[in-house]
Protein backbone atom coordinates (compact mmCIF):
# COMPACT_ATOMS: atom_id res chain seq x y z
CA UNK A 1 0.00 0.00 0.00
CA UNK A 2 2.84 2.59 0.98
CA UNK A 3 4.56 1.92 -2.52
CA UNK A 4 1.13 2.37 -4.54
CA UNK A 5 0.86 5.78 -2.55
CA UNK A 6 4.29 6.93 -3.21
CA UNK A 7 3.89 6.08 -7.16
CA UNK A 8 0.64 8.43 -6.84
CA UNK A 9 2.03 11.27 -5.65
CA UNK A 10 5.02 10.94 -7.99
CA UNK A 11 2.08 10.92 -10.68
CA UNK A 12 0.36 14.33 -8.64
CA UNK A 13 4.10 16.13 -8.68
CA UNK A 14 5.36 15.79 -11.87
CA UNK A 15 1.72 16.68 -13.17
CA UNK A 16 1.91 19.46 -11.30
CA UNK A 17 4.54 20.41 -12.43
CA UNK A 18 3.62 19.71 -15.90
CA UNK A 19 0.10 22.30 -15.89
CA UNK A 20 2.61 25.16 -14.46
CA UNK A 21 4.71 25.43 -18.11
CA UNK A 22 3.34 28.06 -20.36
CA UNK A 23 3.76 26.28 -23.93
CA UNK A 24 3.57 22.42 -22.95
CA UNK A 25 4.89 20.27 -25.14
CA UNK A 26 5.10 17.05 -26.61
CA UNK A 27 8.47 17.02 -25.49
CA UNK A 28 7.84 18.31 -22.26
CA UNK A 29 4.76 15.80 -22.13
CA UNK A 30 6.88 12.55 -23.41
CA UNK A 31 9.69 13.82 -20.37
CA UNK A 32 7.40 13.29 -17.86
CA UNK A 33 5.41 10.36 -18.31
CA UNK A 34 9.23 8.80 -19.12
CA UNK A 35 10.41 10.21 -15.38
CA UNK A 36 7.52 7.86 -13.96
CA UNK A 37 8.55 4.79 -15.97
CA UNK A 38 12.32 5.41 -16.13
CA UNK A 39 13.45 5.47 -19.17
CA UNK A 40 11.98 5.04 -22.78
CA UNK A 41 11.32 1.48 -21.95
CA UNK A 42 12.92 0.23 -25.73
CA UNK A 43 10.18 1.79 -27.55
CA UNK A 44 10.22 4.16 -30.61
CA UNK A 45 9.66 7.48 -30.99
CA UNK A 46 6.92 6.99 -33.20
CA UNK A 47 5.65 4.49 -31.03
CA UNK A 48 5.78 6.97 -28.08
CA UNK A 49 4.25 9.48 -30.33
CA UNK A 50 1.34 7.21 -30.59
CA UNK A 51 1.30 6.30 -27.16
CA UNK A 52 0.69 10.22 -26.49
CA UNK A 53 -2.26 10.61 -28.90
CA UNK A 54 -4.17 7.81 -28.07
CA UNK A 55 -3.49 9.70 -24.22
CA UNK A 56 -4.83 12.77 -25.22
CA UNK A 57 -7.96 11.52 -27.35
CA UNK A 58 -9.09 8.77 -24.75
CA UNK A 59 -9.18 11.65 -22.05
CA UNK A 60 -10.84 14.13 -24.55
CA UNK A 61 -13.43 11.03 -25.23
CA UNK A 62 -14.29 11.82 -21.30
CA UNK A 63 -14.47 15.05 -20.93
CA UNK A 64 -13.97 18.91 -22.61
CA UNK A 65 -10.02 19.75 -22.61
CA UNK A 66 -9.37 22.00 -25.36
CA UNK A 67 -11.71 25.07 -25.34
CA UNK A 68 -12.44 27.38 -28.62
CA UNK A 69 -14.38 29.84 -29.97
CA UNK A 70 -16.61 30.54 -33.21
CA UNK A 71 -18.32 33.67 -34.41
CA UNK A 72 -21.87 32.78 -35.66
CA UNK A 73 -23.56 35.16 -37.86
CA UNK A 74 -27.66 34.70 -38.19
CA UNK A 75 -29.52 36.16 -40.79
CA UNK A 76 -33.30 36.69 -40.33
CA UNK A 77 -35.51 33.58 -40.07
CA UNK A 78 -31.92 31.30 -39.72
CA UNK A 79 -33.04 28.52 -37.04
CA UNK A 80 -29.48 26.30 -37.45
CA UNK A 81 -25.97 26.79 -38.22
CA UNK A 82 -23.09 24.35 -39.43
CA UNK A 83 -20.51 24.13 -36.27
CA UNK A 84 -16.88 23.79 -37.01
CA UNK A 85 -15.66 19.93 -37.68
CA UNK A 86 -13.28 20.03 -34.62
CA UNK A 87 -16.71 20.62 -32.27
CA UNK A 88 -16.80 18.56 -29.68
CA UNK A 89 -19.08 19.75 -27.21
CA UNK A 90 -20.65 23.28 -26.28
CA UNK A 91 -19.33 24.95 -23.03
CA UNK A 92 -21.96 28.40 -23.61
CA UNK A 93 -23.55 30.67 -25.84
CA UNK A 94 -23.81 33.90 -25.86
CA UNK A 95 -25.74 37.03 -27.78
CA UNK A 96 -22.08 39.12 -29.06
CA UNK A 97 -23.41 42.39 -28.50
CA UNK A 98 -25.58 41.76 -25.36
CA UNK A 99 -22.96 39.12 -24.03
CA UNK A 100 -26.62 38.00 -22.62
CA UNK A 101 -25.90 33.47 -22.02
CA UNK A 102 -28.73 31.42 -23.71
CA UNK A 103 -29.82 28.87 -21.94
CA UNK A 104 -29.60 25.74 -23.40
CA UNK A 105 -31.97 22.95 -23.74
CA UNK A 106 -32.58 19.49 -24.82
CA UNK A 107 -34.01 19.44 -28.47
CA UNK A 108 -36.65 16.81 -27.39
CA UNK A 109 -38.47 19.00 -25.20
CA UNK A 110 -38.70 21.51 -27.71
CA UNK A 111 -42.57 22.34 -28.15
CA UNK A 112 -43.48 20.64 -24.66
CA UNK A 113 -45.71 22.56 -21.98
CA UNK A 114 -43.82 23.48 -18.81
CA UNK A 115 -40.34 23.46 -20.13
CA UNK A 116 -40.20 27.53 -20.27
CA UNK A 117 -39.76 27.00 -24.44
CA UNK A 118 -43.20 28.43 -25.01
CA UNK A 119 -42.86 31.61 -23.08
CA UNK A 120 -40.86 32.68 -25.96
CA UNK A 121 -37.42 33.10 -24.63
CA UNK A 122 -34.16 33.06 -26.65
CA UNK A 123 -32.88 29.02 -26.26
CA UNK A 124 -29.57 27.39 -28.06
CA UNK A 125 -29.59 23.66 -28.66
CA UNK A 126 -26.94 21.45 -30.28
CA UNK A 127 -26.90 18.03 -32.05
CA UNK A 128 -24.64 16.08 -34.50
CA UNK A 129 -24.24 13.19 -36.52
CA UNK A 130 -21.25 11.69 -38.24
CA UNK A 131 -20.23 14.39 -40.43
CA UNK A 132 -21.68 17.62 -39.47
CA UNK A 133 -22.40 19.05 -35.76
CA UNK A 134 -25.16 22.07 -35.87
CA UNK A 135 -26.30 24.42 -33.46
CA UNK A 136 -29.59 26.08 -33.37
CA UNK A 137 -31.82 28.50 -31.81
CA UNK A 138 -35.54 28.35 -30.64
CA UNK A 139 -37.77 30.22 -31.08
CA UNK A 140 -35.92 31.04 -34.50
CA UNK A 141 -34.46 34.22 -34.81
CA UNK A 142 -36.86 36.98 -36.17
CA UNK A 143 -34.19 39.21 -37.21
CA UNK A 144 -30.40 38.89 -37.90
CA UNK A 145 -28.03 38.40 -35.28
CA UNK A 146 -24.82 37.08 -34.08
CA UNK A 147 -23.36 34.58 -31.64
CA UNK A 148 -20.38 34.02 -29.87
CA UNK A 149 -19.97 30.06 -28.75
CA UNK A 150 -17.83 28.91 -26.26
CA UNK A 151 -16.65 24.86 -27.25
CA UNK A 152 -14.57 22.13 -26.29
CA UNK A 153 -12.97 20.97 -29.44
CA UNK A 154 -11.28 17.85 -30.38
CA UNK A 155 -7.47 18.52 -29.55
CA UNK A 156 -5.29 17.95 -33.16
CA UNK A 157 -3.09 15.21 -32.91
CA UNK A 158 0.52 15.35 -32.43
CA UNK A 159 3.34 14.95 -35.02
CA UNK A 160 6.38 16.00 -33.27
CA UNK A 161 8.35 16.80 -30.34
CA UNK A 162 7.86 20.58 -30.59
CA UNK A 163 4.00 20.36 -31.21
CA UNK A 164 2.04 22.09 -28.41
CA UNK A 165 -0.23 19.66 -26.72
CA UNK A 166 -3.55 21.84 -26.76
CA UNK A 167 -5.15 20.21 -23.62
CA UNK A 168 -6.17 23.02 -20.65
CA UNK A 169 -3.69 23.56 -17.86
CA UNK A 170 -6.05 22.13 -15.21
CA UNK A 171 -6.14 19.07 -17.30
CA UNK A 172 -2.27 18.03 -17.67
CA UNK A 173 -2.71 15.61 -14.07
CA UNK A 174 -5.29 13.77 -16.02
CA UNK A 175 -3.96 14.06 -19.30
CA UNK A 176 -0.19 12.28 -18.10
CA UNK A 177 -2.24 9.43 -15.78
CA UNK A 178 -4.26 8.75 -19.48
CA UNK A 179 -1.16 8.30 -21.26
CA UNK A 180 0.46 6.51 -18.61
CA UNK A 181 -2.60 4.04 -18.67
CA UNK A 182 -1.87 3.27 -22.37
CA UNK A 183 2.13 3.15 -21.68
CA UNK A 184 1.39 0.43 -19.20
CA UNK A 185 -1.39 -1.72 -21.04
CA UNK A 186 1.26 -1.27 -23.86
CA UNK A 187 3.44 -3.47 -21.45
CA UNK A 188 1.15 -5.71 -20.48
CA UNK A 189 1.19 -4.06 -16.99
CA UNK A 190 -3.02 -4.42 -16.22
CA UNK A 191 -2.42 -3.97 -12.56
CA UNK A 192 -0.58 -0.73 -13.26
CA UNK A 193 -3.11 0.59 -15.58
CA UNK A 194 -6.18 -0.28 -13.59
CA UNK A 195 -5.13 1.52 -10.63
CA UNK A 196 -4.69 4.65 -12.98
CA UNK A 197 -8.32 4.30 -14.26
CA UNK A 198 -9.41 4.29 -10.70
CA UNK A 199 -7.28 7.46 -10.14
CA UNK A 200 -8.25 9.32 -13.55
CA UNK A 201 -11.97 9.94 -12.99
CA UNK A 202 -10.36 11.88 -10.03
CA UNK A 203 -9.00 14.05 -11.25
CA UNK A 204 -11.05 14.76 -14.10
CA UNK A 205 -13.47 16.20 -11.51
CA UNK A 206 -10.82 18.19 -9.67
CA UNK A 207 -10.18 19.87 -13.08
CA UNK A 208 -13.85 20.05 -13.49
CA UNK A 209 -14.75 21.92 -10.37
CA UNK A 210 -11.64 24.19 -11.21
CA UNK A 211 -12.96 24.93 -14.88
CA UNK A 212 -16.38 25.39 -14.09
CA UNK A 213 -15.86 27.96 -11.11
CA UNK A 214 -14.96 30.22 -13.77
CA UNK A 215 -17.46 31.72 -16.49
CA UNK A 216 -15.99 31.59 -19.87
CA UNK A 217 -14.40 35.09 -20.73
CA UNK A 218 -11.54 34.59 -22.90
CA UNK A 219 -12.18 34.81 -26.25
CA UNK A 220 -9.89 32.05 -28.02
CA UNK A 221 -8.68 32.84 -31.85
CA UNK A 222 -12.59 33.22 -32.72
CA UNK A 223 -13.61 31.96 -36.07
CA UNK A 224 -16.00 32.88 -38.14
CA UNK A 225 -19.09 31.49 -39.72
CA UNK A 226 -20.62 33.39 -42.48
CA UNK A 227 -24.33 35.35 -42.75
CA UNK A 228 -26.94 33.85 -44.40
CA UNK A 229 -27.57 36.17 -47.55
Amino acid sequence: MKRISIFMAMIFLLAGSASSQVDYTWANLEADIQTIVKGDLGYSDSVWLQLGNMGIQNLASMVGVSVETVTVYLGPDTAEKALPEDFSMLWAASQKITGTIWERFDLGSRGQSGTGLEEGVQHVYVYGKAQQKTIGWYPTPAVADSALIYYFKVPPLLTASADTVDVLECFHPSLITSCLIQVYERAGRTDKANRLWALLPTQINWAKAYLYSKPPDIIISPRMIGRDH
